[in-house]
């Protein structure tokens, strides 16, 4: 039931965006009560999307504290997936450096795996690079 209630509380594109991949509330409903679903979602992707929930809510600048509580997980856990989502998205963006090709995702990865990897509003991004400040947090 803790993927459903995540899953209502989202906005309309939020809940749009869902549904496009296959996952929509009816859906959850029928998994969380074992019945029969007629449409074949990958489970997979089911995981996928309630992982991403877990990281929008840390992009939304939540605590690490509040978004473990809402999704009844460890904040290791949440620490954990914190780190490899930034870690890949900095090596993509390395990738993206590397090759001529992709020179305009270059500024957008940039701003991007700075605020994932500090999850604070943009503002405070050059004082958490300060050295021995990302420690206290």
């Amino acid at each position: 039931m803790t993927y459903y209630n995540q899953l209502s509380c989202l906005s309309a594109e939020e809940l749009q965006a869902a549904e496009l991949i296959g996952v929509t509330e009816s859906y959850v409903i029928r998994k969380a009560s074992v019945a029969s679903t007629a449409a074949a979602v990958d489970d997979l992707t089911v995981k996928r999307l309630y992982v991403t929930l877990m990281l929008y809510g840390l992009w939304k600048q939540q605590t690490v504290w509040d978004v473990a509580a809402r999704f009844k997980t460890s904040r290791g856990f949440l620490q954990n997936l914190l780190t490899s989502a930034a870690s890949f998205a900095s090596s993509i963006l390395f990738f993206c450096q590397e090759l001529d090709e992709f020179w305009a995702y270059q500024d957008l990865l940039g701003n991007f795996v700075k605020k994932l990897s500090y999850c604070v509003n943009m503002d405070l991004i050059a004082l958490m690079e300060i050295p021995g400040v990302k420690q206290v947090q």
